[in-house]
């Protein structure tokens, strides 16, 4: 392989590499968010719960 060469395979493989990192790191950080709203509906969830056998006179 001629340096030339070279130079272009390392160009390319920096820009398939800085593409796959910013494609990945949206739907990393996403997981964690999920992770949230589900805890966030849970939350709401035992609230509704709550005040509902309060109504009722369950509780």
């Amino acid at each position: 392989m001629q340096r030339d060469t070279i130079v272009r395979v390392d160009v390319k493989f920096w820009r398939v590499l800085a593409v796959l990192l910013l494609t990945v790191a949206p739907i990393l950080s996403a997981c964690n968010t999920v992770h949230g709203v589900g805890e966030d509906l849970s939350a709401a969830g035992r609230g509704i719960a709550h005040t509902a056998d309060k109504v009722s006179g369950n509780k």
